[in-house]
């Protein structure tokens, strides 16, 4: 399938964040013959897709769990002192709100996801040539 067809989930997020995943995908396409090239894997249009898609998959991951723990844990470090919400925009959020639970399902669920289908470790790892080479190693 085309990375148009896989990635159009972008396309129902809010703006800024579609905006981010996107950049982030270009400059990934963008070092994409370097990608082959370390790996001395010849260029393959499909991989290539296969691996813009699952770039797309990893933005959203890193921004969705970044800002939970950077949520949670400014949460924790003020609980300490008694302070029991942070208010973003808003928005206030506190450990028992409707919100933060929400929030936390979802990441819950995405890690869930990501990890019943294998995709995980690829999600969370950094290095590009590894993640290209299980791909190609799993079609041999």
């Amino acid at each position: 399938m085309p990375v148009g067809k896989k990635a159009s989930f972008v396309e129902d997020l809010p703006y800024a964040l579609k905006e981010q995943v996107a950049s982030y995908v270009r400059s990934v396409k963008q070092s994409m013959a370097d990608i082959f090239a370390e790996t001395s894997i010849p260029y393959d249009q499909v991989l290539a897709d296969e691996l813009l898609f699952l770039a797309s998959i990893k933005k959203l991951y890193a921004i969705c769990s970044g800002n939970f723990w950077a949520i949670d844990n400014s949460l924790s470090i003020l609980s300490r002192h008694d302070a029991t919400a942070i208010r973003i925009g808003g928005t206030f959020l506190a450990m028992d709100s409707e919100d933060y639970r929400g929030f936390r399902t979802l990441l819950t669920e995405l890690d869930r996801y990501l990890t019943e289908r294998g995709l995980i470790e690829r999600v969370t790892n950094p290095f590009y040539s590894d993640i290209l080479r299980a791909m190609a190693d799993e079609r041999q």
